[in-house]
């Protein structure tokens, strides 16, 4: 009995073990930046919008530092945060990105940068 015992606990620590090990899913889409409104104008501000993939089936606990960066188009856009101010008309490209934290147990167990890039019209 005592050895039954022992060998369940063993293999149920095991099995722990090699699920602890187990990378966590990741999500199969990239997130989606929009901004309203479509165009901007000149001295006109929008906040970006963060659409997230969907976290069900996979073990994303929360999504962190949101960032956004001018990738081209200095000059006809300026950056503060999640907010886009049109300085001159034109188009810009700006890369979103965001953090997706995995969790395991309530333990945050990896991180992954999850990115896109977004066309702002200025007119």
């Amino acid at each position: 009995m005592k050895h039954k015992t022992l060998a369940m606990v063993v293999v149920a620590v095991l099995a722990l073990g090699m699920l602890g090990g187990c990378d966590p899913a990741h999500p199969a889409d990239s997130i989606e930046a929009t901004y309203s409104p479509h165009p901007l104008s000149p001295g006109q501000s929008a906040t970006i919008d963060i659409e997230y993939p969907s976290s069900k089936d996979v073990s994303v606990s929360k999504w962190s530092d949101q960032s956004v960066a001018i990738v081209s188009g200095e000059d006809i856009v300026e950056v503060s945060g999640l907010t886009v101010t049109g300085v001159s008309p034109g188009t810009a490209v700006l890369h979103v990105q965001a953090v997706a934290n995995y969790a395991f147990l309530g333990l945050v167990i990896d991180k992954e940068v999850i990115s896109t890039d977004i066309e702002v019209e200025v007119a």
